[in-house]
């Protein structure tokens, strides 16, 4: 028996061994935030940025929102490359969450958006969605807290459950130079909900809701990443109110 345990392990260690090498090698590779993102976490005369444990909070540094949106960022960004966007949204009045999850991947903390709940407690309308993979995350935490939601957000991103049956009202954006986001898997994520308002962003890409440079596979944006996130913000603001409750 312990011969034959000896021979399974010697078999199926390096297999072990190199499928974990292999996947800290992949999410080792995170994309970083560019120096204009880092600036964006510094809080100003119009807007309030704190750091937790579990996420940063941009909050309107004169007035008290009631509406909060909480972010998950796209596969292997760390989440500070969203700092302009979501500094950008509390400069419009909304409260905004960048969740941290593990390995740079929303998948490993679904029910991160619930902590962000607990702590924030001066916020009456939440919305939750993300970036990429960000967003197929924030569907699946919205399938199991759908009665704690006003909305959802996609930014080149879909669910992958179906949502029909929760009746959230959603916003889908996307860049038509995006040469990432799968136009197959899309079309059929969006029949997964019930209504959703359609923004297509001329000249934008995939990478540029984010500050974080060029991601790989992407196609050339024509717009600036400013232009694509104030577009963005802009399409938000209009969004949560004609949703909010």
């Amino acid at each position: 028996m312990k011969n034959n345990f000896r021979k399974t392990m010697s078999l199926i260690g390096p297999l072990i061994a190199g499928s974990l090498l292999a996947f800290f090698f992949y999410v080792g590779n995170a994309y970083e935030p560019a120096p204009e993102a880092m600036d964006a976490l510094q809080s100003s005369s119009t807007v309030t940025v704190e750091e937790t444990e579990a996420y940063y909070a941009f909050t309107p540094a004169h007035s008290s929102s009631k509406v909060g949106f909480i972010f998950y960022q796209g596969g292997k960004v760390e989440e500070a490359a969203y700092a302009p966007l979501l500094h950008r949204l509390a400069e419009l009045g909304i409260s905004s969450y960048a969740v941290k999850t593990p390995f740079n991947l929303a998948f490993f903390d679904i029910d991160a958006a619930a902590d962000v709940m607990e702590a924030e407690g001066q916020i009456d309308f939440w919305y939750t969605g993300g970036h990429s993979l960000g967003g197929v995350a924030s569907a699946l935490f919205a399938e199991e807290q759908a009665d704690k939601l006003a909305g959802l957000i996609f930014l080149a991103s879909y669910p992958s459950v179906d949502l029909t049956e929760t009746d959230l009202p959603a916003l889908s954006i996307y860049g038509d130079r995006d040469a990432v986001l799968d136009g197959e898997a899309f079309a059929e994520g969006i029949q997964l909900l019930l209504q959703v308002e359609m923004v297509v962003l001329e000249g934008g890409n995939h990478a540029q809701f984010g500050d974080y440079g060029f991601q790989e596979g992407d196609g050339p944006a024509e717009i600036s990443a400013n232009k694509q996130q104030v577009l963005t913000a802009e399409a938000i603001l209009r969004f949560i109110e004609e949703t909010q409750p």
